[in-house]
């Protein structure tokens, strides 16, 4: 028998539901379909695949009769993927497996000095371990810009907190109170911060489908980039929290600032951007550092990866082709066949 891929099943057979009780040929033998696995349906060997698998069928393994060693060779590994019970570990697991190997080596299968193994890692050490630095490494890079982004924010708003002061002096001279006054500078910033968010996602949006349109296999399960809801949380609660945070500081700046001595210094032309140089000073040292050290681990990556593509493989890949062709077994049974078949 045999179980079908959600995409093999609506490409090959139009998602007919009556093909689950027929027989399919494959590989030159009939196999029985008993059915299709749901859309999205993907083993964990097959996530950094191009080509996942689509056909899947039964092995049956005998546990009263010890194992065989295959007689001409070929793989002696089985990957298999469980569900552990609720409260095992992936060490008991593994220990489990251990008893099982040492039994085969005291049936004699596999002697000790052959040193086979059973390795036992959880899934999401399978699909993002190799992975699993660099994403790190970027998503820490995208923070440092976030950050140097929020600081820019932060002294553009000072800047501009500056000529809001004798209007804000004026208004609180006609009564308007501290309250009301924070309340319409936070306001304006939040509605900058949004503004600047929906923008980031607008921009994430083309990002995406260009970065993908370059080459779609560089990246794993790059069919299931998006932007989800995740992405959209993250990028309100980003623009809210550099809102209430790098606009609080000017608008409190502001509010708190004194009628009489605001309206007697801007009346002089006596401007009062020195107060604020003390904050904007301490915020450009931050961005300076911020800069430094991503710039100093963009340098490091790239060095890497010059230094990574310059190792000697050990043999000439210019001009080089690899393709794999296997014969069905229906029609080639023996060995003596698939030889002479080559």
């Amino acid at each position: 028998v045999v179980m079908l891929g959600h995409d093999v099943f609506q490409r090959r057979f139009a998602g007919d539901r009556g093909i689950v009780g027929t027989d399919v040929l494959v590989n030159g033998s009939a196999f029985t379909v008993v059915g299709v696995l749901p859309p999205g349906f993907v083993l964990p060997v097959d996530y950094g695949s191009a080509a996942v698998s689509e056909v899947f069928f039964t092995g049956p393994v005998d546990r009263e009769q010890p194992m065989q060693v295959p007689p001409n060779g070929g793989s002696h590994g089985y990957y298999s993927v469980a569900r552990l019970r609720d409260g095992v570990t992936a060490a008991e697991a593994r220990a489990d497996l251990e008893n099982v190997a040492g039994r085969l080596n005291a049936q004699g299968v596999y002697p000790e000095s052959w040193g086979f193994r059973p390795l036992v890692f959880s899934v999401h050490d399978d699909i993002v371990g190799s992975a699993r630095g660099t994403i790190l490494l970027l998503l820490a890079a995208c923070g440092f810009v976030l950050l140097i982004a929020c600081a820019n924010v932060a002294n553009l708003l000072l800047s501009r907190s500056e000529a809001r002061t004798r209007d804000v002096a004026v208004r609180r001279a006609l009564g308007a109170g501290q309250a009301e006054i924070m309340r319409v500078l936070l306001l304006e910033s939040l509605l900058l911060a949004t503004a600047g968010g929906a923008l980031g996602l607008a921009a994430a949006v083309f990002g995406i489908d260009a970065l993908l349109a370059i080459d779609p296999d560089a990246v794993p399960r790059s069919a299931e980039v998006t932007l989800d809801g995740a992405v959209l949380a993250f990028t309100l609660g980003a623009s809210v929290v550099t809102a209430a945070l790098f606009g609080w500081v000017p608008a409190l700046r502001v509010a708190r600032g004194g009628v009489a001595s605001t309206l007697y210094a801007a009346g002089r032309g006596a401007g009062a951007a020195a107060r604020g140089n003390r904050t904007q000073g301490v915020l450009v040292a931050v961005q300076m550092a911020m800069a430094v050290v991503l710039l100093a681990a963009a340098g490091l990556t790239m060095r890497t990866f010059v230094e990574l593509a310059g190792v000697d493989l050990g043999f000439e890949t210019e001009e080089a082709l690899t393709a794999r062709l296997t014969v069905p077994s229906a029609s080639y049974p023996e060995y003596a066949d698939v030889r002479e078949f080559w």
